[in-house]
């Protein structure tokens, strides 16, 4: 359970982190921070506090923010050691990007028997959209269809109750806006 803690610790941390770079929504991150304020003002003055149902705007856009800047997905992978699937969810560390076009993301993630991973997930589509445009029309507007929320990739991590290595391919669904 220990592992959980940490997981959503670093999940945590790497959200502050982003939020940071993005430099995404600055007006909606003041208006968290002055709803903030007014709940504080709210238990000086003895007034009752905002709630978030106040505010539902402003709540969604920094959530779409947050999903934006972790990519959170829900995914599958092989391991390879022990022979089997387990599903997983992860996070994106890092994003690469060119000419807006997203290629690929660093992850870190938890699957199911206590597992943590890390990762590389490759956006294909992505790649033949910033290298060979207009090779392929047709292809090129399948594939951008499946790339908006597909994830493709490899991971590695640790079977903390086995002690074991776990490695293999990945796949699975982002939630992107």
């Amino acid at each position: 359970m220990w592992q959980v803690a940490v997981l959503v610790g670093v999940f945590c941390g790497v959200f502050q982190w982003g939020m940071s770079l993005a430099h995404a929504l600055p007006e909606e991150i003041a208006n968290g921070t002055a709803i903030v304020e007014e709940i504080a003002a709210a238990e000086e003055t003895g007034v009752a506090a905002p709630t978030i149902g106040n505010n539902p705007k402003t709540v969604l856009r920094m959530l779409r923010a947050a999903a934006d800047v972790l990519d959170p997905t829900a995914e599958v992978f092989y391991d390879f050691h022990n022979q089997e699937w387990k599903p997983g969810v992860s996070g994106s560390v890092y994003s690469f990007t060119s000419n807006a076009i997203h290629l690929g993301r660093v992850k870190l993630g938890y699957a199911s028997a206590n597992t943590i991973y890390g990762g590389l997930d490759v956006d294909v589509p992505g790649l033949v959209a910033r290298y060979l445009p207009g090779a392929w029309p047709q292809l090129e507007k399948l594939l951008g269809t499946v790339s908006k929320y597909s994830a493709t990739g490899y991971v590695v991590g640790a079977d903390v109750e086995r002690g074991e290595v776990v490695h293999g391919p990945s796949f699975g669904a982002t939630l992107r806006f």
